[in-house]
């Protein structure tokens, strides 16, 4: 062979040995051409958020996972879809999980899949993720509705989720001294916990329990249950704020197991001494067994001890005498009676039961002259004067 032929021999071999020096490196994974990156390029758990810390056994908690790429930066890439994993691994337990992909609901770019016999949950993505830095990220987020299966007094049981690349990303603005194009891998998968925690579940499930003032007479409490579970009964009770003890007050039969809405109601009637101060109600709650659980307190300040106002006109009155009794005595019994001058009784008017405050009677009868007036119901006494002229 000449050695003109032979110089070209030995230039092509040396360019085919660069070619394929050039293609080694361009798809190692971890290559030279890592001086085209500022940092490693890492895809981590930003936040993790439940939507409850512990939720009633038979619930489920929404549970909101947010990644992002990090440590890039200033490259501008492209993630192949098929580049990134997540994997959730659900607590042997049995406390909390889920019962298929159906319980992703929100899904972000990820396809899942769903290992129960490991209790496991796997998302591959699925589509191309472009990102440029610093002024433009690459993140999302993905929302799983987990179960709460069995209670453990709301204990915390920590959960891994893993997210992790799967293939190199494409550095799509290499430096000036970088060849090509470049890759980079992320060397850890990013780990990140959460917590649950899962509650009995209650024999009942309320979701209103009220106490309001009537008039200063009465107390109207009502409550709402959605659900009830072997409910035989509530026992209402009650507690001045001056007094040490609870005191049942009435007794209403539960529905037994119910999921529908169920309305109840009583009245509890104010008695003297409870005119002023704090009042607190709650519900015993019994099953068919005798076990019970009580409800939540409800309060209210009562202050009806003013003094009740009435009326009297015209003064002077020649036939019809208007009295307005106090708003406080409507429903009660009342007695009016007129006493003259001398202190002696010479009419009385004896009403059962209240219904209109405003009151009006005829006294032509009545001879003219002062006339002392004495309204009185269970609890009060008030004295009014007027004057009959003819």
């Amino acid at each position: 062979m000449g050695d003109g032929l032979r110089a070209i021999s030995i230039k092509y071999k040396m360019m085919r040995f660069k070619l394929i020096l050039i293609a080694l490196l361009l798809f190692s994974g971890k290559s030279i051409y890592s001086q085209c990156l500022s940092d490693d390029i890492d895809v981590t758990i930003d936040a993790i958020a439940t939507s409850e810390a512990c939720t009633n056994q038979g619930g489920t908690n929404a549970v909101t996972i947010t990644w992002e790429l990090t440590d890039v930066g200033d490259l501008a890439g492209h993630v192949p879809a098929g580049s990134w994993g997540v994997t959730i691994s659900f607590p042997a337990s049995g406390e909390y999980g889920i019962s298929g992909t159906g319980n992703v609901t929100d899904m972000g770019i990820f396809d899942w899949y769903y290992d129960s016999g490991n209790k496991t949950l796997k998302g591959y993505s699925n589509a191309d993720v472009d990102f440029v830095f610093p002024n433009g990220g690459a993140n999302g987020s993905f929302t799983i509705n987990v179960e709460a299966l069995a209670s453990n007094g709301c204990s915390d049981v920590m959960t891994p989720v893993n997210i992790f690349l799967t293939a190199p990303i494409i550095d799509m603005n290499p430096s000036a001294n970088a060849c090509l194009q470049a890759f980079a891998n992320d060397d850890t998968n990013d780990s990140f916990d959460f917590s649950l925690g899962v509650d009995v579940t209650l024999p009942i499930n309320m979701s209103s329990f009220r106490a309001q003032l009537d008039d200063c007479k009465r107390v109207d409490i009502d409550w709402t249950t959605v659900s009830e579970i072997d409910n035989a009964k509530f026992i209402l009770e009650r507690k001045f704020a001056l007094k040490e003890d609870f005191v049942a007050v009435a007794e209403l039969p539960g529905a037994g197991t119910s999921n529908t809405e169920i309305n109840y109601t009583y009245t509890d009637d104010l008695t003297p001494d409870m005119k002023k101060g704090t009042i607190y109600y709650r519900l015993k709650q019994v099953d068919f067994n005798g076990d019970f659980t009580y409800s939540s307190l409800v309060s209210l300040e009562v202050d009806c001890e003013a003094s009740p106002e009435a009326s009297v006109f015209p003064n002077p009155v020649v036939k019809d005498l208007n009295i307005q009794l106090p708003s406080l005595w409507e429903g009660d019994a009342v007695v009016i009676e007129f006493y003259n001058e001398q202190g002696k009784l010479v009419r009385v008017e004896n009403i059962d039961k209240v219904t209109d405050l405003d009151l009006q009677f005829n006294i032509s009868e009545l001879p003219t002259g002062i006339y002392n007036l004495k309204l009185s119901n269970s609890n009060s006494t008030l004295n009014k004067r007027f004057v009959r002229l003819d």
